[in-house]
């Protein structure tokens, strides 16, 4: 593929990666990614493709028992997308980096929850809620008031992530549960704050999940247009609760 632009022959080669990391190959799929890496060095790529490259670095090193290596590079991406104020405002571009953005987040917490082993689970579920906030905080702000922070927002505006710690001592009542859901590209993360707990669930098929959620909002979003679509809609609404309840 020599005679390719070097935007193809990029993309190919973290495309080869992304397919042997989920043929089980993280080994083979790592050495696409120094390949992809190699063709880029001393070039100026946009955010997105180096943000897209540590992602699919981490996960490598994290199906290879690396979880540290993976952690580092994914601390690495996540300074990248919240310090990346100017993005383009093209919705292809714009749709593919909310995907690397949600695969990034999704992969961190799923680490967060796991590593180190020897910490409380309680400490690693407040990491990995705190962590996620960072995210959805930043993208509703974008939704609000576009990716250039400046533009169209007051001027002292700026997104300020809710914390478990500020949710427990501030906000939950003593009777009181929060369920906050985030739905990967791999994986559901499933998190319950109250006063005195923080936990976590995560489990394999979050983007499934996650598309069956939309698809249910929209229905609801929509009103039932007859007696078999509200029936349709509170046995989805039924299925969904029984996954994530």
């Amino acid at each position: 593929d020599a005679d390719l632009p070097l935007a193809l022959r990029l993309r190919a080669a973290q495309l080869r990666g992304q397919c042997l990391l989920a043929l089980g190959r993280p080994e083979a799929a790592l050495r696409e990614v120094h390949r992809a890496g190699a063709l880029s060095a001393g070039r100026d790529l946009q955010a997105g493709s180096r943000l897209w490259s540590l992602v699919l670095e981490a996960r490598c090193h994290r199906d290879l028992g690396r979880p540290d290596s993976a952690l580092v590079l994914l601390g690495r991406a996540s300074e990248i997308w919240e310090a990346e104020r100017a993005a383009p405002r093209d919705p292809e571009w714009r749709v593919q980096r909310g995907a690397t953005a949600r695969s990034l987040y999704s992969t961190l917490a799923g680490l967060l929850l796991a590593f180190p082993a020897d910490l409380p689970e309680g400490e690693r579920a407040r990491r990995a809620f705190d962590v996620l906030q960072r995210f959805k905080a930043r993208t509703l702000h974008e939704r609000a008031f576009g990716p250039r922070t400046t533009q169209g927002a007051p001027a002292d505006t700026e997104y300020a992530p809710v914390t478990a710690a500020l949710l427990r001592r501030d906000v939950l009542a003593e009777d009181e549960l929060l369920l906050d859901v985030f739905a990967g590209e791999e994986e559901l993360v499933v998190l319950a704050v109250s006063r005195r707990t923080c936990r976590a669930m995560n489990r394999p098929g979050g983007g499934s999940i996650g598309q069956r959620v939309l698809l249910f909002r929209d229905a609801l979003a929509s009103g039932p247009r007859s007696q078999g679509a509200a029936a349709a809609a509170a046995s989805t609404a039924a299925a969904l609760g029984h996954l994530l309840l």
